[in-house]
Formats: C-alpha cells, structure tokens, sequence
C-alpha cells in the first residue's frame, strides 16, 4: 500500500506518468486530462494497489457524506479505462471484482523527485540496442529536446493559434443533430407533446457514451435558419441529422424518425412508431438503440440499461410534466413584465405539482418543480422567495431520494444552493450532477459560474469551450469566452470572441460596440473608449442601454455625463444603482445620502437573489468601507477577496484613476493596495502561461 501524500507527487502505471497535481496522465501518444473526481478514484485504487476497494470506501473517501449513486463511480472507471486503453475481457489496469468494487492491477511505482522529464523509468532497452521511446534520456538529450519542443510549441502557439472566426466545427463520426420534431396533431393543444418528445430522445441519445449529441437549444436555433442538412452537418460539425415528426390523437402517438448522411443528404434510415401513449418510453428507447445501430455505436451494459429507466408508469404525470417542462422554457416574450413573468411561472408551478400528485414517486417532475420555484424568486416578496427557497431545496432532495442516478436532483439542489449565496455547497451538487451527465450544458454553465467566482479562469475557459462543443451556433458561449478571456487579459482573443457571437451567430452592432467599450476599460486603453463611447451615445434608444453608458463614463472620468444620466433616472438608481448612486453622491459631497446609498447596496448583496458570495461578495463589501473611509477594513476585504479568488483589478469601479474621488486616490497609493494587485497580476500571468501550455499539447495531440 501507497501513502496518497506520495502518490500526489507522481507515479507511473505501466507506460502511463500520472499528474495528480494537475488531473493530468501521459502516454506514449501524449497527454490526457481527468476530470478532478476522476483523478480522486485513480489514488484511492494505487493507494490500495493490488487489493479490492468497494463502492462504499470510494464513496466514503472521495464523495463522503454526499448522495452518490453507483453511476458516478462506474463513469470515472469507464473514464480511465478508455483513456488508459484498457480493452474488454484483457484488462491490463483496472479489474472489476463483481458485487464487491475495483481492484488495480497494474504496477504502481513512485516517481523520483526530479523526474519532470524522465520516460518509463521500466522500460527494458530494444532489442537491436537502440533508445526506445519509453525509456529514460540523458539529461544533455533532454535539455536539447526541451529547447526544440518550446520552440516548436511557441511557433504553434503564433502560427495555430484560434482566432475565433469561424463558426463551423470539423465533422465527427459521433456527432448527431436532432432537428426538433414537427408536430403533425389535430390538437394545436398537443403542441408541447413534440416538443417535449424531441427533449426525450436527446436525453435518451446523450446516454450513449461514444455519441456526441447537439444540444437542445443550438437545434432550436438552427431549425430556425431552415438551413439544409449539409449546411447543417457543416455548421455544427456531426455527421447525421435525425428528422421527425409527432402525431397524437388521443391515446395514441406516432412518431416518425429518419436518419441522414449529413455529408451526401442520404436518408440512410427510416422508421414509423405507431403506440399507445402508456408506451411512450419503450419507443423512445427503440429510437434511440436503433439511432446507435445504424451509426455502430458499441453500447455498454449500463447505457442499455440508462436507455431502458423509465421516470414514471402513469402517462398522465408525464404529460402533464411534458407540459410544465416546455411552458417553463418558452423563451420570454420581452414585453412581458414580472407580474406576467409570475403567472407563467405559477402555471408551471402547477402541471408539476399536478404530476406529482398524480404520481409521487415521479423524481423528474420533482427537480422539475425545484426548478421552477427557483426561476420564481425574484419576482417574489422576501417572505414568499423564502418558503419557495425552502420548498425548492425539498423538491430537489426528494427527487435525488427517488432516484440517486437523476442528475437533474442535484443540479436544482446547486442552484439553490448557488441563489443562496452558498457556493460551495452548490459546487459539491453541480459535480455530482457532472458525474452522471457531464455534457449537460446547463451543469456546465454553473459549474462556469462557481470557476468564474474562483477565479479559476483556465479552467472556466476550458468549461465554456466543452459547453460550445456542445451547443454551437449559441452567442452565450461566445460571449462568456469572450468575458473568460478578458478577465484574463488575452484582449485581442477576447474581442474575436466577441465578434464571433454578435457578428457571426448574431448580429447586435450596439451590444458589441459595447463589449469592445468594456474590453478597452479593463485594458485602460482611454482613447478606444472614448471612441467606443461615441458611437455608443449616438446610438443608444432604451433606459437599459443609458444604465450602461453611465458606468462607462464612469470609468473614462466625465463625472458631468454621469450625472446627467442619474438624474435622468433616479429610481433606477435608488433601487438597482446603489453603488453608483454613492459614487455620484461622493462626488457632489452628499455625505448622508452616500451611506444611504451604501446601505442599500450593501442590503441588496446580501438579500437579493441570487445573493452574492465569495469573491464577489467581498470585494463588493471593500468598496463600502473604502467610501466610507475605511481604509484598513477595505484592504482586509480585499486580501479576503483575493484569497477566495477575486482576479481583475480592485479598483476597475472607480474608473479613471485620473477621475478617483480623493478618498480613492489616497487609498491607491498605499504600499499593502499596491502589493495586493500585483499579486493578482502575477496570478493572471501564471493563468496565461497555463492556458497557452495547454493550448499547444491540445494542438499536438
């Protein structure tokens, strides 16, 4: 038996270096990232090398108390064997013990400290004497191939490196698009019914492993375009399209499927369904086994056996949670007002709480109400947003009890979790949910959102290039790319990113002037945001767009412009603009309503949904106390910030620093404010550098 304290230092399994510092292994082909629990489950087997370790000492040791089903541990071993190669029936490294756990067979053997560079330290020398590739290198031959391998990695980087400008991704013999089904009922009522069986057959294909399956809202957005199948196939990088078609009358359902070459517009496969609506999951499974067949998908016993679970035997709870699931994401009209968003969100609240009580074992329409109750409360009171918090927590912890391999249970619990402002809570949930369905974009976006307070900005990028591989032809992930990279200060990929998403998937000229204004800001380039600025001011039309442009004078120091647009709206301000209606206050030395001002802020992050945590959360609170003059409890903030992530410059709120008011400017000259942003800095350019070294493997590999 290994100590794990060693093992984390490195170790080699066969011809495999394992990285746990960086959830990383490496072969003779290159390298390979692991997810974090991923790399948890591998030391836990070489730590007990050679004996069995049950599902409950996985459990206890790398979920602890957390709810984890059997699912998650069974994905992290699929993980590694596929990675490590590890074939059916003649397993080299990881041996299935039935009904007890997983045993590693594989040798374990400690890298030496000063092994960064060495190959398999057990290779045995070629037969014709030569130096085989997995065998050590002088130290003269590996200095002289380091030199060629940054070289040739810095060339790559300047030559290979992603512009952002093209919105097509290469085809791949896995990928699939499902168009979204057209409904063919006589009952215009029936409409949800297609829309929420095209959502069922997505889910059923996403358990194939080695399928990769376009997302529902990129299908959406591209049916939209009634682009042809090859532009289709091109535009979204799969090599089939599914078509269908829903008819239902009554108790009776058909479906039509067919399969199409992507490249040659070849109907390679078609199918008509024709079944009681009690039998609705069976043929959602038939669909989905006989996709895989004509593509030759190898399925595992635990896809077959995801394919084959059923949420619910009544079919009208699952009519009515159909129902509930496609009026709760009908994207919103945008002159509906709260008081119209409420009632929507009350219908919702009702077909689930109706499938519940039609069937109560039904863990789906659980997480399902969980979800509505929590896109509910901000248009609620304090006390109402309360109880639906409370309830919302409920639903999601009775959805994971009825089914530990939901992953929607634990998503909505983290997001609950995340709306009340407790991060880390919501982070176990979200990789809970990540460990049954890793590509579930939604998963995705709040596991983003949890790197993003982190400032974790490597792996945020890397999380929001998964989630675009996923959904592509959205301008979300373009945009928050283009955020992640802004943060990081790679400006010139922030705006391709920008461009991509608000020239190339849509087109909004003031929304991406916008970004470009914001991107010279962070940069302090002054005159690109002056000019930004202009074109800005001529163009604005609505309240929201001025809200804007007051920040952005804001940060380029015209305090006259500012305050014309906060006394243009002052009950915006008072509510939603509390900060900047102190800044404005500061300036014209109205001391009272400043800390008036202050406190609404103050009570506004800490109350409002979702609450603000972590980093955000103390930054936020140094500004406070540096407006009100305490300097020494707004460094403490700030050092508290840091710690917990916060990644961008401390005083970008205050715009200009020619601008400052005097309070700010004497705070920024302090010798402890100055060694904390250069702490930062050199965080950021150690991120750089990480990104850029995985750029160039990812490039070579």
């Amino acid at each position: 038996m290994s100590d794990k304290s060693n093992l984390r230092s490195g170790f080699w399994l066969e011809e495999w270096r394992v990285q746990p510092d960086r959830n990383r292994i490496s072969g003779p082909d290159g390298h390979v990232r692991l997810t974090p629990r991923t790399m948890e489950v591998l030391l836990c087997m070489a730590e007990h090398a050679g004996e069995v370790v049950t599902r409950d000492e996985f459990s206890n040791e790398i979920w602890h108390p957390s709810v984890v089903s059997d699912y998650a541990l069974t994905r992290c071993i699929s993980e590694l064997r596929g990675h490590l190669g590890d074939q059916a029936g003649n397993h080299r490294f990881i041996e299935t013990i039935p009904k007890r756990g997983y045993r590693l067979i594989a040798p374990v053997t400690l890298c030496d400290p000063d092994e960064s560079t060495q190959i398999n330290p057990g290779a045995e020398p070629a037969s014709d004497g030569t130096i085989s590739a997995g065998q050590r290198t002088s130290p003269l031959r590996l200095t002289a191939l380091g030199v060629v391998l940054v070289v040739s990695a810095l060339v790559a980087i300047w030559t290979n490196w992603p512009d952002g400008g093209s919105s097509a991704a290469p085809a791949t013999p896995d990928g699939i698009a499902v168009l979204p089904f057209v409904n063919l009922s006589p009952d215009p009522d029936h409409a949800f019914f297609a829309g929420g069986m095209h959502e069922e057959v997505l889910t059923s294909l996403s358990h194939i492993d080695d399928l990769r399956v376009i997302s529902r809202s990129s299908m959406q957005a591209i049916a939209e375009e009634g682009l042809a199948v090859p532009e289709i196939g091109n535009r979204l990088g799969v090599s089939h399209v599914l078509e269908g078609s829903v008819r239902r009358s009554g108790d009776r359902v058909r479906v039509t499927a067919q399969l199409i070459d992507a490249v040659t517009d070849d109907h390679l496969w078609a199918e008509n369904y024709d079944r009681d609506l009690s039998d609705i999951f069976a043929m959602q499974t038939d669909i989905a086994l006989a996709i895989a067949d004509q593509l030759e998908v190898n399925l595992e016993p635990a896809a077959i056996s995801r394919l084959a679970e059923r949420g619910t035997s009544d079919p009208e709870a699952y009519e009515l949670y159909l129902e509930g699931r496609e009026l709760l994401r009908q994207p919103r009209p945008p002159v509906l007002g709260p008081e119209e968003i409420g009632e929507r969100l009350d219908q919702v609240e009702t077909l689930f709480r109706s499938a519940i009580e039609q069937d109560p074992e039904f863990a789906a329409a659980h997480a399902a109400l969980s979800s509505a109750l929590l896109s509910a409360l901000r248009f609620r009171s304090a006390e109402e947003a309360e109880a639906h918090y409370l309830e919302a927590v409920e639903s999601s912890r009775r959805a994971i009890r009825l089914d530990p391999n939901l992953a929607a249970g634990y998503l909505t619990l983290g997001k609950a979790y995340y709306f009340n402002g407790d991060g880390d809570a919501a982070w176990e949930q979200f990789q809970l949910a990540a460990d049954i369905d890793p590509d579930d974009p939604d998963t995705l976006k709040h596991i983003s959102l949890i790197h993003e307070n982190r400032g974790e900005y490597v792996e945020l990028v890397q999380v929001i290039r998964r989630a675009a591989a996923i959904e592509p032809n959205l301008t979300r992930h373009q945009n928050r790319l283009g955020n992640a990279y802004r943060w990081l200060r790679h400006m010139d990929r922030a705006r391709d990113a920008y461009r991509q998403a608000w020239e190339q998937i849509d087109s909004n000229p003031w929304w991406l002037r916008y970004l470009f204004a914001v991107t010279a800001r962070d940069e302090q380039d002054w005159d690109e945001l002056r000019r930004q600025l202009d074109y800005l001011t001529a163009t604005a039309d609505s309240p929201s767009q001025d809200y804007r442009l007051f920040g952005l004078n804001i940060s380029l120091g015209d305090i006259d412009a500012s305050e014309a647009y906060f006394d243009r709206y002052p009950e915006h301000f008072e509510k939603n603009g509390a900060f900047g209606a102190a800044l404005i206050w500061t300036r014209r030395g109205e001391s009272g309503k400043m800390e008036q001002a202050l406190r609404t802020y103050e009570h506004n992050l800490r109350n409002r949904i979702p609450r603000r945590w972590g980093s955000t959360l103390q930054v936020s609170l140094a500004w406070i106390e540096l407006l009100r003059g305490q300097h020494e409890k707004a460094l403490d903030r700030m050092e508290a910030a840091i710690e917990k992530g916060f990644r961008r410059r401390l005083l970008w709120i205050f715009g200009h620093p020619d601008a400052y008011p005097p309070i700010v400017r004497e705070f920024a000259e302090q010798d402890r404010f100055r060694k904390l942003q250069a702490r930062i800095d050199a965080d950021l350019a150690r991120m750089r550098a990480e990104l850029a070294e995985l750029d160039a493997l990812e490039r070579h590999q």
